[in-house]
C-alpha cells in the first residue's frame, strides 16, 4: 500500500467517527437540557440556562405561564466544524498524494421527530414543573 493512502485512510476513518459525535435526536437534546432544571427556579435562571423559549403562553396577570422549547436532532456546531476540517484535510492529502479516491459522509442528524418541552411557571414566575420531551406532531 502506498504510504500516502495509509494516511488518507486513517484520516477518513477518523472523520467518519467524528461525524457521528454530537449527533443527537430531539428527544436526547430535550432530556439533556431539562435535567438541570428544578422547581422553584426563576424565569431569569431558566432563561440563562436554556436561552429564550420558542413560544410563551401567558394567562391573566398572576396566573400560570408556559414556556415551550423546541429541539431538533442533528450534529452539534463543534461536530460540524471538526467534520469540515477533517474532510478538507482528507481532500488536501488526496491531492498531495496525487491519488484518486472517494470521500463519503457519515451520519448527519439524529433520527426521530423534533421534540418540545413545556415549562410551567406560577404567578410569581417560579418554575412549577417540566414536561417530559413530547414529539412535535407532523404536518
Amino acid at each position: 500500500m502506498h504510504p500516502g493512502y495509509r494516511c488518507v485512510s486513517i484520516g477518513l476513518c477518523a472523520a467518519l467517527l467524528l461525524s457521528a459525535l454530537g449527533c443527537a435526536t430531539g428527544r436526547e437534546e430535550a432530556e439533556s437540557e431539562s435535567q438541570y432544571l428544578y422547581p422553584g427556579m426563576s424565569m431569569q435562571e431558566v432563561s440563562d440556562q436554556l436561552g429564550q423559549p420558542v413560544q410563551v403562553i401567558r394567562g391573566e396577570p398572576g396566573s400560570e405561564t408556559v414556556w415551550i422549547y423546541r429541539y431538533e436532532g442533528g450534529p452539534s456546531t463543534a461536530a460540524t466544524i471538526l467534520l469540515v476540517v477533517f474532510f478538507v484535510a482528507i481532500i488536501a492529502l488526496a491531492v498531495m498524494a496525487r491519488g484518486g479516491g472517494a470521500v463519503s459522509g457519515g451520519g448527519f442528524g439524529g433520527e426521530g421527530p423534533p421534540c418540545v418541552i413545556r415549562l410551567r411557571f406560577d404567578g410569581d414566575g417560579r418554575l412549577i414543573d417540566v414536561s417530559p420531551p413530547l414529539p412535535v406532531p407532523g404536518p
